[in-house]
C-alpha cells in the first residue's frame, strides 16, 4: 500500500532539500511522522491504530464486501497520511523553500541553512523569544492593546502564565514563527516585521483560514486564554475575540520592539 500511495503522490522523487525543510517548519510537532522520526514509524503507528479499531471484528467471520471495506480503510489512511506531507512539499517547491546541505555528509559541521525566508523567521523569533525571557511582562503595553472591555491585567496574568511553564515557552516560540511565517507569505518583500502592517496582519482574524499551522496557533492561544477563570466566564464571543486579539497584539508588539534593533542585520542576511 506504501509504494502504491507514494507514488500517487509523488511521481517523481522529492527533493530531500526541500523535503528538508517542510519537515522541519512546516509540519505539525504533533504529526506522527515527526514524533516517530520516519516515514516507516508513522506509518507502522497508523496501522496500529487501523487495527486496534477493526480487532474486535476481525475475529469474527467476515464478508468479502467487509474485507475489502476493511482493507479499503487502511489504504485510505495511508493515502491522507502522505497527503499531508505531499500538499505542504508542492507549495514549498514552487515558494522555492529548501534547507541547503553543503555536501551529502550530514555531519553537524557540514550542515548549512540556506538564508531563504525560514532562517530569517527563525533569527527574528529567537530575538522575541529572547526578550520576552529576559524581561517581565509590561502592563503599559498590555494596557496599550487591551482595548475596552478587556482587562489589562488580567492579560498580564495570562501571558506572566505562559512565561512559567517551558511547555508553554514552546508553544510561545511556534505562535511566534508561525505569525512571523504568515505574513512574510503575505508580504514577500517585508522581512523585518518592525513597521504597522506586521501589527495589523498579525492581529486580524483569520476565521476562514485552512492552514493547520494558523489553526494550531489559535488553538494553542485559546489555551492559554483558558487558564483564565474571568475569560471562561465571559458569555459573548465579541469579547472573547477582544481577549485573543489583546494577546496576539502583545505578541505582535513584542516581535516589533526586538526586532527593531536588528534590522541592518537582517538586510546584511539577505544581500548575502
Amino acid at each position: 500500500f506504501y509504494s502504491v500511495c507514494h507514488y500517487k503522490w509523488f511521481r517523481f522523487s522529492p527533493k530531500r532539500e526541500v523535503m528538508d525543510y517542510v519537515v522541519n517548519y512546516m509540519l505539525s510537532k504533533k504529526f506522527d511522522l515527526i514524533k516517530y522520526k520516519s516515514v516507516w514509524g508513522a506509518v507502522e503507528k497508523l496501522t496500529a491504530t487501523w487495527l486496534d479499531s477493526y480487532k474486535d471484528e476481525l475475529k469474527d467471520e467476515l464478508t468479502d464486501d467487509r474485507i475489502v471495506y476493511l482493507i479499503h480503510q487502511l489504504f485510505n489512511r495511508i493515502y491522507a497520511f502522505l497527503g499531508k506531507i505531499a500538499r505542504p512539499y508542492y507549495k514549498a517547491y514552487e515558494e522555492k523553500l529548501y534547507i541547503n546541505r553543503e555536501s551529502d555528509n550530514y555531519e553537524s559541521d557540514k550542515f548549512r541553512v540556506s538564508k531563504n525566508n525560514s532562517t530569517i523567521a527563525d533569527s527574528l523569533t529567537e530575538n522575541a523569544m529572547n526578550y520576552f525571557i529576559s524581561n517581565q511582562i509590561n502592563l503599559a503595553i498590555c494596557m496599550q492593546v487591551a482595548k475596552s472591555p478587556v482587562d489589562p491585567y488580567e492579560i498580564k496574568a495570562i501571558l506572566e502564565n505562559i512565561l512559567n511553564s517551558n511547555e508553554n515557552l514552546d508553544d510561545l516560540r511556534f505562535v511566534i514563527n508561525v505569525m512571523i511565517i504568515d505574513y512574510m507569505r503575505n508580504y514577500p518583500d517585508d522581512k523585518e516585521v518592525v513597521g504597522a502592517r506586521f501589527i495589523q496582519h498579525s492581529t486580524a482574524l483569520k476565521p476562514n483560514t485552512k492552514d493547520k499551522d494558523i489553526l494550531e496557533q489559535k488553538n494553542i492561544i485559546l489555551k492559554w486564554l483558558n487558564t483564565s477563570d474571568r475569560y471562561k466566564s465571559i458569555k459573548t464571543q465579541a469579547t472573547k475575540n477582544s481577549y485573543y486579539r489583546s494577546i496576539v497584539a502583545y505578541i505582535a508588539l513584542i516581535v516589533n520592539i526586538s526586532n527593531k534593533s536588528n534590522a541592518n542585520s537582517l538586510t546584511s542576511i539577505k544581500k548575502n
